[in-house]
């Protein structure tokens, strides 16, 4: 007779009530506190959300490994064990015993069971987190070395080694393993041998065990309840996709390309290969038509953007350079520094594309092809810079400043490949940028008098208005705007605010340009 799911869980369950209540009473007859609390939470998981289940050991044939790290104080020594787990029966799990003395025999034989359970490993570390790494780099080791893998993934029950390898290696790398405090990482050889062999590998790390998390019943569930952390090697380290996005295999890493030189200071931020048109099929609000690659012709001129940005040892980012790079000899390949505060990557890119179409303006172009690095701005473009809730995308200045200049020309963005020997020219041409000094016209003084007369078509009216007295810091020279606005033949004083104009940069307040009120 075929006995039921039910009634097959019951004696596991049974045995591992039977565990949690032999504990309890071993914990108070020894007053050994350290080792039972991390045996009872090891059972309490496995009881709860089975991690160490054999049901499921790969996902699409990718393998799962387990992988579990604990430390036993003893005066000051400290003794730890790692559980390397491939699967039932399996000859790769590894235990092996260093024969330390100091732990009492019940203890000892207590340890013992819980390994041969776990097929657990049983080294000298300095700490949890050190046998935790040292697990990782045990079973990359094998998954390289001895099985010859290239995809795997890995279950660890670390909240801190999930964090450390999917939002903060990536900067260890270029600061040269160092916190915010100046000091040096703890175990930076580890992670620093980590990342070496996760260059010659595709890793998942998924935490197991972490009642903090939503569990997710679903293909990529791998038997231990908990949610999947990808791991994708990308342009300045990894990046993190949820669960959903990231299905059991790793073919979403194909879209994605490691760098060149992971340690270069200047990072260019994250991208993928795709072949996007930056038009939407509807653009008569932005005053231009649909261009495709046919209208255009062979002979149009190419112009590849870039733009980057530089942090400083704490990680923040401090200024931004723009590059363009043109196909042909004609118009001159541009860098400059982006003047705008804060800086980001974002900006810096929508500048780079700024600059292109006022070069292509100036040289009288009928039409240009934009490539650009920001998928997000041709995700944005074709939106009309709208979110779905119907608010306004950031930096919007700078996409208006755009549509203004596109509409005097006919444009087509697309997404630039990384690989493109035009493309690394604009980002040495943005890195030549970053040494620069910004671009102002209006120096800073005390006062500085100036008259903007401009002509603004806003909702079929004409409105010209005159503004004085202005300081050359950015901020209070937008507070102190003060406009005659003329309408019907009737003169009005108005003082406007900083949201009502949308200047691009301080050096738009010398030209003779249109500026829109809203």
């Amino acid at each position: 007779m075929v006995k039921s799911d039910r009634a097959q869980r019951i004696p596991t369950e049974f045995k591992d009530v039977v565990w949690l209540g032999m504990l309890t009473n071993i914990k108070r007859v020894l007053g050994v506190f350290v080792v039972i609390i991390e045996l009872e939470q090891f059972i309490r998981g496995r009881y709860n959300s089975g991690r160490f289940s054999t049901k499921h050991n790969d996902v699409d044939g990718v393998p799962i490994v387990k992988t579990f790290g604990m430390s036993i104080w003893k005066g000051r020594k400290i003794l730890s064990y790692i559980g390397v787990y491939w699967g039932k029966n399996n000859s790769w799990n590894r235990f092996k015993d260093d024969g330390r003395d100091g732990v009492k025999e019940k203890i000892i034989r207590l340890i013992k069971t819980f390994c041969e359970r776990t097929s657990a490993q049983c080294v000298y570390e300095e700490s949890k987190i050190a046998a935790e790494l040292e697990a990782f780099i045990l079973v990359l080791k094998q998954a390289i070395f001895e099985l010859d893998l290239s995809q795997i993934i890995i279950a660890t029950g670390s909240k801190y080694i999930c964090d450390s390898l999917s939002r903060y290696l990536s900067r260890w790398i270029r600061n040269g393993f160092m916190t915010v405090g100046g000091k040096t990482v703890k175990h930076a050889d580890k992670y620093e041998e980590l990342y070496n062999l996760f260059c010659m590998i595709d890793v998942d790390s998924a935490r197991s065990n972490a009642p903090w998390l939503e569990i997710h019943r679903d293909q990529t569930n791998v038997g231990n309840g908990s949610e999947l952390i990808r791991i994708i090697k990308c342009y300045s380290g990894f990046v993190t996709t949820s669960p959903s996005k990231a299905i059991s295999s790793l073919e979403a890493g194909s879209t994605y390309d490691a760098p060149s030189d992971t340690n270069k200071k200047f990072v260019n931020g994250y991208g993928a290969k795709r072949s996007i048109s930056g038009f939407c099929k509807k653009n008569y609000e932005r005053g231009f038509t649909d261009v495709s690659d046919q209208s255009l012709g062979a002979d149009i001129p190419t112009v590849y953007t870039c733009g980057i940005v530089a942090k400083d040892c704490k990680g923040d980012i401090f200024r931004a350079g723009c590059g363009n790079a043109w196909s042909n000899v004609n118009a001159a390949c541009r860098s400059q520094r982006l003047s705008m505060y804060p800086a980001t990557l974002f900006r810096a890119r929508l500048q780079a594309i700024i600059i292109a179409l006022e070069n292509a303006v100036f040289n009288e172009y009928s039409s240009v092809l934009v490539y650009t690095d920001s998928f997000v701005f041709l995700k944005g473009f074709e939106q009309h810079w709208m979110k779905k809730n119907g608010m306004l995308i950031k930096n919007y200045p700078q996409y208006k400043r755009i549509v203004r200049l596109a509409s005097k020309l006919q444009v087509s963005f697309k997404l630039a490949d990384m690989d493109c020997a035009q493309y690394l020219i604009a980002q040495r041409l943005a890195n030549f940028g970053l040494e620069k000094p910004m671009v102002k016209k209006l120096r800073k003084r005390k006062k500085v008098s100036a008259t903007f007369l401009n002509s603004v078509e806003n909702f079929g009216r004409s409105v010209s208005f005159q503004g004085n007295e202005f300081n050359g810091n950015r901020m209070q020279l937008f507070q102190k705007i003060k406009l005659q606005v003329s309408l019907r033949k009737k003169t009005y004083s108005l003082t406007l605010k900083t949201s009502a104009v949308l200047w691009h940069s301080i050096r738009d307040l010398s030209s003779q340009e249109t500026c829109e009120l809203k």
